[in-house]
C-alpha cells in the first residue's frame, strides 16, 4: 500500500515484519511487532501515510497514527481471529477489515457483522 504522492510505502511479510519506506521504495526500514514472525496478511494507510493498520492471521489487528514509529495491537475486535484483508479511508478515521471466517469488522464497532 502507499500514500497518495507514492512516497510512503508498507508491505507486510507473511511469517516476517512489517517494511515501511519513506523514498517511494528506494530504501526500506523493518517494524519488528510482537514476535517478530507473525504472519502478517494485509497492510494499508492514510492518504497522508500517518495512519496504518496490518492484520495478523491467527492475530490482532495492529495500528500506528505515527507514521508506524509506533504500534498497538488491538485485542477488542477479538485476537487469533483468521484476519485478511484491511482497508482505510483517506483521512484515516475508518477502516475495515475481513476474517477468513466470512466475518466484517468496521472501526468503530464493538463487534462483527
Amino acid at each position: 500500500t502507499c500514500s497518495s504522492d507514492g512516497k510512503r510505502l508498507a508491505a507486510a511479510a507473511y511469517g516476517g515484519n512489517i517494511w515501511l519506506s519513506d523514498s517511494g521504495g528506494g530504501l526500506w526500514t523493518e517494524v519488528v511487532l510482537g514476535s517478530g514472525k507473525e504472519k502478517w496478511y494485509d497492510v494499508t494507510m492514510s492518504a497522508g501515510g500517518t495512519t496504518l493498520a496490518a492484520t495478523v492471521d491467527n492475530g490482532d489487528v495492529w495500528w500506528s497514527a505515527t507514521s508506524g514509529t509506533t504500534w498497538a495491537a488491538d485485542t477488542s475486535v477479538g485476537a487469533t481471529q483468521r484476519w485478511r484483508g484491511i482497508a482505510m479511508s483517506s483521512d484515516g478515521a475508518k477502516s475495515v477489515a475481513t476474517a477468513y471466517t466470512g466475518n466484517i469488522w468496521r472501526s468503530g464497532e464493538d463487534s462483527m457483522l
